[in-house]
């Protein structure tokens, strides 16, 4: 678990590069994060092609 403030989309798919065995994702809130449409289908399995490793992601740019 890691708390964000700065995080950008980029940073996200860069994770592919340092964990590539990642296979889970969730961010469940991080106020400075926003992903669109777009950018969430990039990250969403399967055959995600930012992250093509995960399994399961989950984002909420909210706390529900």
């Amino acid at each position: 678990m890691l708390e964000c403030s700065h995080v950008r989309p980029g940073h996200v798919v860069a994770l592919g590069l340092f964990v590539p065995r990642l296979r889970t994702l969730v961010i469940s809130y991080c106020p400075g994060l926003h992903l669109d449409e777009t950018e969430v289908q990039l990250l969403t399995p399967p055959a995600a092609p930012a992250l093509p490793q995960l399994c399961h992601f989950q984002f909420a740019s909210h706390w529900h």
